[in-house]
């Protein structure tokens, strides 16, 4: 086997394992959401104080305390 295509091979099977690998870490579920313990009188006051986990998550006020939906 040549140099170039074992370099090849391994970047392949490298790439298939990390797809698999990051598309496997997506959480199944649809939407949800996470109570924070964080008191609120606005959304705004909820930007400032704290922020989600996730980039998809919405961070608001629900019944004065942070929330994030997703």
């Amino acid at each position: 086997m040549e140099k170039g295509s074992f370099s090849m091979t391994f970047l392949f099977v490298l790439f298939v394992i990390t797809t698999c690998v990051s598309m496997s870490s997506i959480p199944v579920v649809e939407g949800g959401e996470i109570k924070l313990n964080v008191p609120c009188n606005t959304t705004a006051n909820c930007h400032q104080k704290t922020s989600c986990p996730g980039r998809r998550m919405v961070l608001r006020c629900v019944h004065n305390f942070c929330q994030c939906n997703w």
